[in-house]
């Protein structure tokens, strides 16, 4: 028999060795950067007339992003607060972004939705309390407003297409659980018997599950000019009730128009005008309550001071003759401090002709 020498062992095996030193090498995971980020705010609000002399609060709203290789981005914030002796916890937003295409961005996880253009980061927005269109609610139902700002559970698609002459637009689709009507009977007094409103209040995202098989299907188009003017129509359908019956509706109009933007803009002009649908059981007759409003917002940054006046407006909403929404009016004045490009101390009073003046001052820090 022929001696074996352990040449004769390891050339036979070496090109199998290689190739699968090659495949290892190659399912190596990508590379994942990641970044902390976020703001932070510290609010005084006061009604000087009104039910309550003065609040503290204080936010921190930590950002975390990670990217994975060159086509995939997580993107999770969180928002803790301090309000009367108490912590509450949010999830704001934990999305997943496929970013691979050319000209298409997928997105799924809990989604900042895209029906309005403000903003719930505080150093972001240049009022620091929103207009009556929206309240932070965290997906709960909003008091004397129209929304909260929504944040739902879905998927959603993006695409991009330039046009000509620095002319962008983007299309926007997206799939979420929608609203719910399963806080309806859970009243502010914590009164059992008291009866169930006339058009239920609905709370939108994780906070409350889907209680139908229906899901809100929602479409935006977004338009941009370089002179720095941006045009955006959203809309949004969805049914609330267990048997998906009843359905709410929503549109969106919104324009914000800043001359000289990437060089030194010369004014800040934005507005929104929403309009909702709600069906509701009317003695077994679906009827549909119709609600409305708007605000329109100018600033004009010199130096580091930004004045800035805003005007909203909400009519009255009327359902089975009875008002289901006050008709209210606001007018915001405020002055700005840029501390720095991402650091502003802001003061504002709003005075409401139908209801209560507010007073509010905030430090914010976007970090």
């Amino acid at each position: 028999m022929a001696r074996r020498t352990i040449s004769h062992i390891l050339l036979p095996a070496l090109p199998v060795t290689l190739l699968a030193t090659g495949a290892a090498a190659q399912e190596r995971p990508p590379a994942v950067r990641s970044l902390a980020t976020g703001y932070a705010s510290v609010t005084y609000s006061a009604e000087p007339k009104g039910e309550f002399h003065n609040n503290f609060t204080a936010a921190i709203s930590p950002l975390l992003l990670f990217q994975v290789g060159d086509d995939i981005l997580f993107e999770g914030e969180a928002d803790l607060e301090l309000e009367e002796g108490a912590t509450s916890v949010h999830v704001e937003h934990a999305q997943i972004h496929y970013l691979g295409l050319d000209r298409l961005q997928l997105t799924a996880g809990m989604l900042h939705v895209p029906f309005s253009i403000w903003h719930h980061a505080s150093w972001i927005n240049r009022m620091p309390a929103p207009p009556l269109l929206y309240q932070d609610t965290h997906g709960g139902p909003p008091h004397d407003a129209l929304l909260p700002i929504l944040f739902d559970v879905g998927v959603m698609a993006r695409a991009n297409v330039p046009l000509l002459d620095g002319w962008t637009t983007s299309a926007t689709v997206w799939v979420s659980q929608g609203p719910s009507d399963e806080i309806a009977g859970h009243h502010e007094e914590g009164d059992p018997n008291a009866p169930d409103p006339v058009v239920a209040p609905l709370g939108y995202g994780a906070n409350f599950e889907d209680n139908n098989s229906d899901k809100m299907l929602g479409l935006q188009i977004r338009t941009v000019a370089p002179s720095g003017l941006t045009v955006q129509a959203s809309g949004f359908r969805a049914s609330y009730d267990q048997d998906g019956t009843l359905g709410v509706y929503g549109a969106n109009l919104a324009l914000i128009w800043t001359p000289g933007l990437h060089e030194s803009p010369l004014f800040d002009l934005r507005g929104e005008v929403v309009l909702l649908g709600q069906e509701y059981d009317d003695g077994g007759t679906v009827e549909t309550v119709n609600y409305g409003g708007y605000y329109v917002q100018l600033s004009r940054r010199v130096d580091g001071f930004e004045p800035i006046v805003r005007w909203s407006q909400l009519p009255q909403a009327v359902a089975a003759g009875e008002v289901v929404l006050e008709a209210r009016r606001q007018l915001a004045i405020g002055m700005n401090y840029w501390v720095r490009p991402s650091v502003p101390v802001k003061a504002a009073y709003n005075v409401e002709p139908d209801g209560t003046d507010a007073v509010f001052l905030e430090w914010s820090v976007g970090f």
